[in-house]
């Protein structure tokens, strides 16, 4: 059975017997934009949306970019072969998290890993990871524009 969860889980999965705690952050649900900049016009740095390959909706913003493990992009090859490009970020409101965090086959020692959907067409747009005293979302750079 698929679990369904939010963003933002408030506890260590490892304490809480693999389930994550919910604790909802707004977002603009199904907001849809064109593909480029958006500005504040105050002369502030424009702040990029990054939205759904597939449909458009806002997935996350530039000045949501991180790094981790001393790197933003991060190439990786799952299991079945498939390669990924995985770009990090803080924050992705566009996104919804599935399934219970798990550590098999982490591509981030010491981090726990969920499936990220987008919330608006339901495709796959990376992973959420979970550590103790960290989190973060690893999206497949092919499915932003």
């Amino acid at each position: 059975m698929l679990k369904i969860f939010n963003r933002y889980p408030a506890s260590n999965p490892e304490e809480s017997g693999g389930r994550m705690s919910l604790r909802s952050t707004p977002s603009k649900k199904g907001e849809k934009m064109p593909a480029g900049k958006t500005g504040t016009g105050t002369g502030e740095r424009e702040d990029k949306q990054l939205l759904c390959f597939t449909c458009r909706n806002v997935l996350t913003r530039e000045s949501n970019t991180i790094e981790v493990s001393g790197k933003h992009s991060h190439f990786f090859t799952n299991p079945a072969g498939i390669e990924f490009n995985l770009r990090c970020f803080s924050d992705a409101p566009g996104c919804e998290i599935k399934g219970v965090p798990i550590a098999d086959f982490t591509w981030f020692p010491g981090y726990h890993w969920c499936f990220a959907f987008c919330s608006e067409c339901s495709v796959q747009s990376g992973w959420f990871y979970l550590s103790p005293s960290d989190r973060f979302f690893g999206l497949i750079r092919e499915a932003l524009i």
